[in-house]
């Protein structure tokens, strides 16, 4: 049986988000939690934190990390180093 394609909806979604998704974007455009467990196991996507998923074609950096992070936590902020080196206000070591 041969793999139904992810939605371009979801995939210009990614696009938007550096790669990322969440569950909410993922029920919205029909991957419930069957298919979203395929996608896991084929290595389609990746799981970054409870309710946020990376689709295997756009690599890990940074940002996306902290976005991947306010994903998960919306109500957090990114500070210190982190949000120092993310708007680029100085040079600073937050891996």
């Amino acid at each position: 049986m041969q793999a139904r394609p992810t939605p371009r909806p979801l995939i210009a979604r990614a696009r938007a988000t550096l790669g990322l998704v969440t569950t909410s974007d993922l029920l919205e455009h029909g991957i419930t939690g069957r298919r979203r467990t395929r996608l896991l196991d084929i290595g389609e996507l990746h799981q970054v934190h409870a309710e946020v998923f990376r689709f295997s074609t756009h690599p890990e950096t940074f940002e996306q990390r902290c976005l991947a992070a306010n994903f998960a936590a919306p109500e957090a902020l990114l500070s210190g180093p982190t949000g120092g080196r993310l708007y680029g206000l100085r040079r600073a070591r937050s891996d």
